[in-house]
């Protein structure tokens, strides 16, 4: 729901979750609202993949402005 809110406001959003195709599924819905979504896997109990998540949104969208632990 704040991906798809944000979404409606032109957003730009790095959506993560263990399940890279739920990420995907919400990313579509994302765009398709006219914001801007990457997809990523993220299993926030891996350092290493926390650590490439933040890397992602640097690279994508020159950070990160608002984060939402959702869980």
């Amino acid at each position: 729901a704040f991906c798809l809110a944000l979404a409606k406001r032109g957003g730009k959003v790095l959506v993560s979750d263990r399940d890279l195709q739920g990420a995907e599924e919400t990313a579509h819905q994302v765009t398709t609202l006219g914001g801007s979504a990457v997809a990523v896997a993220c299993d926030v109990s891996k350092q290493s993949e926390v650590d490439q998540l933040a890397a992602t949104a640097q690279e994508r969208f020159g950070g990160t402005d608002l984060l939402i632990n959702n869980a």
